[in-house]
Formats: C-alpha cells, structure tokens, sequence
C-alpha cells in the first residue's frame, strides 16, 4: 500500500507543468564597466553593449534600488504623488535622477555620484541595476541586468 501511495505522488509530480515562468537567459545585454565587484572612483562610467532590441526601447538603470517589476510603469515610482499620475510628461528625468534612476537612450551612464541626490557617498557596496523600457515607460520582461561596485575612499 505505502508503495502505491509513493508512486501515486512521484506520478503527480512528473506530470506536473510550469507556465508563465521565463528560464532562457536573455543576453540582449552586457554590462562591460565596471566590472562585477570591482573598486571604481567617481565619476563612473557604466556602460553595456545592446542587440535585437524592439524599436523604441530606452534603458533605465536604477543604483542602489530595486527596478520597477515587470510591466509597471516608471511613473508608479511616484505612486504617492497623484499630480504625476496626470501629468503625461512624468517622470521628469530630474525626478527620476532624485530617486537614483537614469533613463537614457545611449549605451552608457556617467554617476557623479553611485546614491541619490542629498544621500552622502561612502566606501559601501553599491548596485547598479539596467532594465529595458518600451516607448510608454513601461518595463519590457523580466530581464535585469546588474553589476555590483564599490567606490574607493578618497580620503
């Protein structure tokens, strides 16, 4: 009966089916600087090569905080500032920069400093993330690509 019982569950399992999970590896980007844990000084240059990309994507690469989930929208950010939600132009690229996230359309960021503005900068890990948004602001798929750095003391 107990062996029933196991090849029962172990028949369950095998034919167990997964959808709506993405396991292939997207290699549409590469990080090329800075290198993975590497000491770096400011500024910094973080750049990365792009192929295939749909016509329209932009790059947002967020430091030191966790990019947008799949499919939201750079605007919902500022989800507590309803003034946003009605304005077509928002999120401004300063406002943007006031959160640590650069959107850009080039292939590289400069960081005066790796943290947003009004936070000081400190010999700390820090991580820079770069996702792929579509014309409207949106995220496109799951993919993030990151690269973790630490900036040397100058003093």
């Amino acid at each position: 009966m107990r062996r029933m019982a196991g090849f029962a569950v172990l028949l369950a399992l095998v034919s167990c089916r997964f959808s709506g999970v993405a396991f292939v590896q997207d290699d549409r980007l590469q990080i090329l600087t800075p290198e993975d844990r590497a000491t770096v000084t400011l500024p910094l240059e973080v750049s990365w090569t792009a192929r295939d990309l749909p016509p329209g994507t932009t790059f947002a690469l967020f430091v030191d905080r966790a990019p947008v989930a799949p499919g939201a929208i750079l605007a919902s950010l500022f989800s507590d500032d309803h003034s946003c939600a009605r304005d077509p132009a928002c999120p401004s690229p300063d406002a943007l920069l006031s959160l640590g996230v650069h959107r850009t359309t080039r292939t590289t960021v400069v960081l005066e400093s790796p943290l947003p503005e009004g936070r000081p900068s400190s010999p700390e890990t820090h991580d820079a993330t770069l996702i792929l948004i579509d014309a409207s602001g949106k995220r496109i798929g799951e993919s993030a690509f990151a690269v973790t750095f630490t900036v040397a003391d100058d003093g």
